[in-house]
């Protein structure tokens, strides 16, 4: 029916690469060690360590917040 419920990934360490799908943007959420990504309409790819979160952004726009909900919106592409 084409509903969607909450798409969640937990990101421990590595690197990753994000597209989002049909579903509505607020429903994605990466979690990591140092803080989250709320995905806006995008493509990206993010690399994960204990002490700091990268994202390297295509399309779109991300928000990364710490964990103690200090956020800024990453809307510049390489």
């Amino acid at each position: 029916d084409e509903s969607a419920g909450k798409f969640a990934i937990n990101a421990l360490s590595g690197t990753f690469r994000f597209a989002t799908g049909r579903a509505p943007k607020d429903r994605y959420l990466i979690t990591t060690p140092t803080g989250t990504i709320g995905v806006r309409g995008t493509k990206f790819d993010f690399n994960v360590h204990p002490e700091d979160t990268r994202v390297l952004l295509y399309e779109g726009a991300v928000i990364l917040c710490n964990p103690g909900k200090d956020c800024v919106t990453v809307d510049d592409t390489c």
